[in-house]
């Protein structure tokens, strides 16, 4: 078509059917069926769940992790709490003068010697001997 001749509308709007139903084909041509995906929305009336990072020592399968000032790092080697404890790096809790304690997955240690069990949320203060 050249300026100055008339549209016509039923023209347009056949080439305009064969364009669209040509790229539907085009693109169902190159999907994969099997790798089709469906999205499911999963809507809830309770608040989303908030994970608190606490400096200290937790126990995470067979290993210890620490975290200082909201960073978490694997503990490669033994630490001296201020107080005289010493946690190794296996989740041995030498207490000096009193009997040892094990951290076990989920525990978690504070840098001032409180130990919170992850069954049952038992809390102990762990103090040396004196």
């Amino acid at each position: 078509m050249s300026d100055g001749e008339p549209i016509n509308m039923k023209t347009t709007s056949n080439l305009s059917l064969a364009l669209t139903i040509a790229l539907i084909g085009a693109s169902a041509s190159f999907g994969d069926p099997a790798a089709s995906t469906t999205v499911t929305v999963v809507t809830t009336d309770s608040p989303a769940p908030v994970i608190v990072v606490r400096d200290g020592f937790t126990g995470s399968h067979f290993q210890v992790l620490y975290t200082r000032n909201g960073a978490t790092r694997v503990m490669a080697n033994a630490m001296k709490l201020h107080n005289g404890i010493v946690i190794k790096a296996d989740g041995m809790i030498i207490v000096p003068g009193k009997m040892n304690r094990s951290l076990h997955s989920g525990d978690w240690l504070s840098f001032d010697g409180t130990l919170t069990r992850a069954d049952g949320g038992k809390v102990e203060s762990l103090r040396p001997a004196d």
